[in-house]
């Protein structure tokens, strides 16, 4: 299977981020899906490779390459120049084989017909570029098993473009299970496939914040989803309800991890219980405060006293409201204070800067006139062989450099070469194809 993580680079204005996506090759529609990570169960969005072309540049960085569909073009990034070579021909490989396969007639089609084609089917026979070793330890199904690259925070590698797919896969990989949910709350439809959106806008992945996640999904209350994930979570960490099988296979350290975890999420609801706590007893407090008021006003036997009550409420209304005004003024006043403050604060930064330019400027020219007389002093013809060692070096740095380069552009040539031959037979191919219809 031709699988492994990759590091896919996502554009939004003028911000650039590369986040890590597992690649996976569908051999029956030609399409590269790639998944957040490999436990996930939907695509955020899928490559076409029948009509795609592959390039890679020295300019772009080690392990860079692109993928150029007719809508869209994809940057990608393997972790070394082998894996990013593997990808190339892999890619190049499969590709060939799913329009060659395309381009073949049915069984009944008469011998004029397929004999263009006969000695075509092999793009292996000339070698442009030697096959690259399969790296193991970036491809492949056991490459599922492995940590995924952290080149980004977890939070820049969750896709803001698909949030329906992410709150699928994120609820799939805690319940551990599609049976988990049972029958009665099975809300997500795991079962079905998410096919790859056909307008390219919609699959580029945007960068954006990441509280744009949660409002994207307005249909989805966020205290609902909390209460699901915390039951899923409940139901999968080891509590009796678990079959004991599974508590019996786990090992000491696996028993105290899942303590651990369940001693955290009692945790959690212990404050979210505090916090409820004393919520309701502020609520309780105006409900009593204002009950008291309630029957001191029924209380009152005559108009007269319920009057004085009105009007001792309207005074102490009054009363808070000069009180306001006056904390608001004095707000004003120490905001104003602040200002001031800062700026002064803005000016006696400037002048230490402007005071340690001047020192840097100054010891500045110390070092040059002590280098100077330095070299005055010194004897000209060990002067002579250091800046000749000198220049030996940064030569033979820049002859090194050169030939890494001239290797690069040698692989990127070959590579290129047989990217052109396999399209150049790829479309000879259909021209034949659309030449020998023409004469049936």
């Amino acid at each position: 299977k031709l699988c492994g993580y990759l590091n896919k680079l996502g554009i939004k204005g003028p911000i650039k981020t590369w986040k890590s996506r597992w690649f996976f090759y569908d051999e029956n529609k030609c399409h590269l899906l790639y998944y957040r990570t490999a436990q996930d169960i939907n695509p955020l969005g899928c490559i076409d490779l029948s009509s795609a072309s592959f390039d890679c540049k020295v300019e772009n960085g080690e392990g860079v390459f692109e993928i150029r569909t007719p809508s869209r073009a994809f940057t990608l990034k393997a972790i070394s120049k082998q894996a990013m070579m593997y990808w190339l021909q892999q890619l190049q490989m499969r590709r060939w084989e799913f329009c060659n396969a395309q381009s073949r007639f049915p069984v009944g089609s008469s011998q004029l017909v397929n004999e263009p084609l006969a000695g075509r089917t092999n793009v292996d026979s000339e070698d442009f570029l030697p096959p690259v070793k399969t790296p193991t330890e970036a491809v492949g199904l056991q490459a599922a098993s492995l940590p995924a690259p952290q080149t980004s925070t977890a939070l820049q590698n969750i896709s803001l473009k698909h949030p329906w797919t992410e709150i699928q896969n994120t609820v799939y990989n805690i319940c551990g299970s599609k049976q988990l949910w049972g029958s009665n709350g099975n809300v997500f439809s795991f079962s079905e496939f998410q096919e790859c959106p056909e307008n390219p806008d919609e699959e580029q992945e945007e960068e954006v914040e990441a509280g744009y996640h949660f409002s994207c999904v307005s249909a989805f209350p966020a205290k609902l989803l909390l209460n699901w994930i915390r039951k899923a979570r409940w139901m999968n960490s080891g509590f009796p309800g678990l079959p004991e099988e599974l508590s019996r296979e786990r090992n000491p350290m696996d028993k105290v991890s899942v303590l651990q975890q369940q001693t955290l999420t009692l945790t959690e609801e212990v404050k979210s219980q505090k916090e409820l706590v004393k919520l309701l007893h502020k609520a309780l407090e105006a409900a009593q405060q204002e009950k008291r008021v309630s029957s001191m006003y029924l209380a009152a036997a005559e108009d007269k006293d319920r009057l004085e009550l009105v009007r001792h409420k309207v005074r102490q209304i009054a009363d808070l409201t000069s009180r306001l005004e006056a904390l608001e003024q004095e707000k004003k006043e120490l905001e104003q204070m602040l200002t001031l403050k800062d700026s002064h604060i803005q000016e006696l930064k400037e002048h230490v800067q402007l005071l340690m330019e001047k020192n840097h400027a100054k010891q500045e020219v110390i070092m040059a006139l002590t280098e100077q007389m330095a070299r005055e002093l010194s004897d000209p013809l060990q002067e002579a062989n250091t800046i000749a060692a000198q220049t030996l070096y940064k030569q033979q740095e820049e002859i090194e450099h050169l030939k890494d380069d001239i290797d690069a552009y040698k692989t990127q040539n070959q590579f290129l070469n047989s990217e052109i031959h396999q399209v150049t037979r790829l479309w000879t191919s259909v021209a034949e194809n659309e030449k020998a219809l023409l004469m049936k």
